[in-house]
C-alpha cells in the first residue's frame, strides 16, 4: 500500500493549488489524484485503504504527496497523520492573514459556500457566524504550527511564505524539491494561474441563477459532466469578475487587532520579521 511521504497542509488561499501543480510536474514526484482527498480531516472514516487508492498511479517515484489545504488548522489531523505516516514531511505556505481571509471570503461567495448578501466586514464581526470566526481562526498560524510541532517536532515542518512564492516561485519550488530528496535542478513549466478567486458583481441576480444552476446540475451533471462544467463557468462569468475589490480600512484595522498577538508570537517562533503584515 502506497502512502505519501509529504503533505501540503495549507493554508487555504495561499497558493497551494499552484504549488501542487509545480510539484506534480517533477518526474520523481507522485501527487495524489485529486490534489485534495480530505482524508485526514472530514473523510477519515473512509479508511486508510481508500486514502491509498488515490496513489494507484504510483510508478516508483521518490516523493509521494497529497495537498488538502485545511489540514493546517485541523485539530484532529496531526495525530491522525502521525498514526499512519509518522515520518511524513509537512509543507505549508503562510500569507498575510488579513489578505488570506479577504480572499477566502470572496472565494466562498464565488463557489456558493457563502452568501454575497453579507459583506466581509459584517461576517468577520459576527460572533455567531461560524464562517466568519473560522476565517479569523485560520489566520492565527502560530496555534496551528505549535499543534503540529507537538506531534512531529519542528524538523518535519517546512514553512514558506506566500509573498516569496508569488515573487520567486521557482526558488520556493526548487527548495521544496530539495527537502523532498528529488532533483532540485528540475524546472517545472509555468502555466496559467490556478484556483483564481473571482468576485461578486451582481448579488440579487446571483441568487436566482444559483437556484437554477442547482437544478441543472442535479438533472444533467451526471450525464454531461464536461458540458455542465463549461456552462457553469460561462454563467459565473456573467456575475463574477477577477477584478479584486479593495478592503476598506475599517475592516483591515479590525483584523490587525485580531491578529496582532498571533503575528507577534509567529515572528518569534519563525525568527522572521512580519512587520509588513499590516
Amino acid at each position: 500500500m502506497i502512502l505519501p511521504n509529504f503533505l501540503v497542509i495549507g493554508a487555504q488561499k495561499t497558493g497551494t493549488t499552484a504549488l501542487s501543480q509545480f510539484l506534480r510536474q517533477h518526474p520523481d514526484v507522485c501527487f495524489s489524484r485529486p490534489k485534495e482527498t480530505w482524508f485526514f480531516d472530514e473523510r477519515y472514516d473512509k479508511g486508510i485503504e481508500w486514502f491509498a487508492s488515490h496513489f494507484e498511479h504510483y510508478e516508483g517515484e521518490t516523493a509521494v504527496g497529497e495537498g488538502t489545504a485545511r489540514l493546517l488548522q485541523s485539530k484532529e489531523a496531526p495525530s491522525r497523520i502521525h498514526h499512519h505516516i509518522p515520518g511524513v514531511q509537512l509543507v505549508c505556505i503562510l500569507r498575510n492573514p488579513i489578505d488570506r481571509a479577504f480572499s477566502q471570503y470572496h472565494f466562498y461567495v464565488y463557489t456558493g459556500k457563502a452568501s454575497p448578501d453579507r459583506s466581509f466586514g459584517e461576517v468577520i464581526r459576527d460572533p455567531e457566524s461560524e464562517f466568519g470566526q473560522d476565517m479569523i481562526r485560520q489566520g492565527k498560524y502560530i496555534n496551528h504550527l505549535r499543534r503540529y510541532e507537538d506531534v512531529f517536532g519542528k524538523e518535519q515542518l517546512h514553512v514558506y511564505f506566500y509573498d516569496a512564492f508569488r515573487s520567486t516561485p521557482m526558488d520556493v519550488v526548487q527548495s521544496i524539491y530539495e527537502r523532498l530528496g528529488v532533483d532540485p535542478s528540475f524546472t517545472p513549466e509555468a502555466s496559467s494561474k490556478h484556483n483564481v478567486t473571482q468576485y461578486s458583481a451582481s448579488r440579487g441576480a446571483y441568487h436566482l441563477v444559483r437556484k437554477g444552476w442547482q437544478m441543472i446540475r442535479e438533472q444533467a451533471g451526471h450525464y454531461f459532466p464536461q458540458a455542465t462544467e463549461k456552462l457553469r463557468s460561462q454563467v459565473r462569468s456573467l456575475f463574477f469578475d477577477t477584478e479584486k475589490p479593495t478592503m476598506n480600512e475599517r475592516d483591515r484595522s479590525f483584523l490587525q487587532e485580531q491578529y496582532a498577538e498571533s503575528n507577534a508570537a509567529l515572528e518569534v517562533y519563525l525568527d522572521t520579521d512580519l512587520s509588513h503584515w499590516i
